[in-house]
């Protein structure tokens, strides 16, 4: 039996990457916010989370990572269950604490939509033996993690002047995988019907 052809190019992950890091050597699946919104959430990112920014654009984590490199049968089993999803409105509130931990995020919705495509992404056969979800999935636009409560109250008193909130139409979920640095690029762009 022929064996489907692996479609991009992933790297052994380096001595000095932290586990966690290595468990996204196969990507995951993002939803990543369209110009300008992009840029402008960046900037943010890049003023109050510098590290994390380095990792990855503005984005909507969905999935966990794949336990595996995708081929071309797993590109089709994504195409098919993506096509069942309509296009749709994300809109994005004001920056808040993340609900549990410290960190300032942007919420997103409509969350019941994002939560749905997850679990049909997460229930495919590339899925199968991917390490379990640590925490249940809340949809979001982090600005910064990894920062203590005082700097979480901090930022959010600094962004409260800002207009951040918005929308957009999502159009597209992506497959980023990271680079040799752990700098996350869309390999994929699966349109949505």
């Amino acid at each position: 039996m022929p064996t489907s052809e692996i479609l991009t190019e992933y790297v052994i992950p380096p001595k000095n990457w932290e586990k966690w890091k290595t468990e996204y050597r196969f990507g995951a699946f993002y939803i990543f916010p369209p110009e300008p919104i992009r840029t402008k959430i960046n900037q943010f990112r890049k003023k109050y989370d510098p590290q994390s920014q380095t990792y990855c654009d503005a984005h909507i984590s969905l999935t966990i990572p794949l336990p595996c490199a995708i081929d071309s049968k797993d590109i089709k089993e994504f195409i098919n269950i993506l096509a069942e999803f309509k296009k749709f409105i994300i809109t994005y509130e004001q920056p808040s604490a993340y609900p549990g931990i410290s960190g300032v995020v942007l919420r997103v919705f409509p969350e019941e939509k994002i939560k749905e495509i997850v679990k049909m992404l997460e229930l495919s056969s590339p899925f199968r033996d991917a390490i379990p979800r640590k925490w249940p999935f809340s949809p979001h636009i982090t600005i910064a993690e990894f920062v203590s409560k005082e700097r979480t109250e901090q930022i959010l008193d600094e962004l409260s002047a800002n207009n951040i909130s918005g929308s957009f139409d999502c159009e597209e979920i992506s497959y980023a995988v990271p680079d040799v640095n752990f700098c996350f690029t869309e390999r994929f762009k699966f349109k949505l019907s």
